[in-house]
This record gives structure tokens, C-alpha cells and sequence, in this order.
């Protein structure tokens, strides 16, 4: 676009094509924070299944870190979106609004006066901005989260089925009588302790049969 220099001595030209570029910036910084955010993510996973599988013998224990670490997985990617959404989106949809704004003003004759990017940025964040491409912001988010919520329940469901058996109560055995000479002479003698009268009478019955 070629724009005619106004009575005020701004090279229109110019205050257009860096409005530009730094919406461009900002735009770069989003593909790259999503893009690297979603590169990391995949990593992570690929990481967390082969330690899973190949460094952990304890299946049951094995998918609870699975199933914590895609916990923390929705935490962290929870945070990318508010760094996304609240911050480096606000700044792109502010630099689009002032070349909007620019381009409005020259194409109704009107002299440009003041340059307007960081008051166009500032009222994003003061206000509640919404724009129709907030849409395609939340589906990516969305989505993402999704299959990291299925893959925390698919891992809770596995832990489950892989728990650990509670072991039987076993019972305490019963005593083996074992014929043991020596403690049978001192039953013997326990029961003719106690009862001495007892013994003496079959003594005497034995003599008399004698």
C-alpha cells in the first residue's frame, strides 16, 4: 500500500509498514508458543510412556505416574493458555487494531496526527476485547486438553484393573502333638502332684493283685 504524506510531516508509508511488522512479531511469538508448546507436549508423552513400560516393573504403580504426570500435563498447558489468551493475543489483536484503525482514517481523508499502536494495545487489556478469531483459540486449547484428560482417565482406568490383590488372612495353626518320652513322664508327674490320693490308691490296688 502507498499512502500520500500528510500536512503533519509523518511518513505515513512508513508509521504503516512498522505497524505491520510489529503485528507480525506478535503473531510469530503466538505460532511459536502453541507450536512449540504442542511439540512439547507430544515429547513429554512419547518420554513418560517408554519410562512407564521399560523402568517401572509395578504395573499398578506404574500407570498412577502416568496418570499424575498427564495431571500436571493439563496444569501446564493450562498455563500456556493464559499466556496465550491474556497476554501475547492481546498484544497481536492490539497492533491488528491500530493498522485497522490507520488505514480507516487515511481511507477517509483524515490526517494522521498521533501514532495510536500502544493506546490500541493498552485498551485490549483494559477492556474485555472478544474477536471472532478467539474462536480458532479456544478450539486448539480445547482439543489438546481433551486427549489429556482421556489419557488421565485411560491411565486411572489401567491402574485399576492393575491394583494389587490384598493377601489372605491366614490362620494360625494348630499344634502337632508329637510322643515325646520325657514330657510325658513329667505330665505324669504333674497329674500325681495334683492329685496324690488318687495315685496312692492305685498303688496299693496294684499290690494287692500281686
Amino acid at each position: 500500500m502507498v499512502f500520500r504524506k500528510p500536512p503533519t510531516g509523518l511518513d505515513v508509508q512508513r508509521l504503516w509498514e512498522k505497524y505491520e511488522d510489529i503485528a507480525m512479531h506478535f503473531n510469530d511469538l503466538l505460532i511459536q508458543l502453541r507450536m512449540r508448546s504442542l511439540a512439547g507436549i507430544a515429547a513429554a508423552t512419547t518420554f513418560i510412556g517408554v519410562f512407564a513400560d521399560n523402568a517401572i516393573a509395578d504395573a499398578f504403580f506404574g500407570w498412577v505416574i502416568v496418570a499424575a504426570f498427564f495431571a500436571a500435563m493439563i496444569l501446564v498447558w493450562g498455563a500456556i493458555f493464559c499466556l496465550d489468551y491474556y497476554y501475547y493475543n492481546k498484544l497481536l489483536f492490539g497492533a491488528v487494531s491500530a493498522i485497522l484503525d490507520l488505514e480507516e482514517e487515511l481511507k477517509n481523508g483524515k490526517s494522521i496526527k498521533n501514532i495510536t499502536l500502544s493506546t490500541s494495545i493498552e485498551s485490549q487489556f483494559s477492556r474485555n476485547a472478544k474477536s471472532d478469531a478467539t474462536f480458532g483459540v479456544f478450539a486448539f486449547y480445547i482439543v489438546v486438553l481433551i486427549l489429556l484428560v482421556l489419557r488421565v482417565g485411560i491411565s486411572l482406568k489401567m491402574a485399576w484393573e492393575n491394583k494389587p490383590e490384598p493377601a489372605p488372612i491366614s490362620t494360625p495353626a494348630s499344634p502337632v502333638a508329637i510322643d515325646d518320652p520325657i514330657a510325658s513322664l513329667y505330665s505324669v508327674s504333674e497329674r500325681a502332684s495334683a492329685h496324690p490320693h488318687t495315685h496312692l490308691v492305685g498303688i496299693g490296688r496294684d499290690s494287692a493283685r500281686r
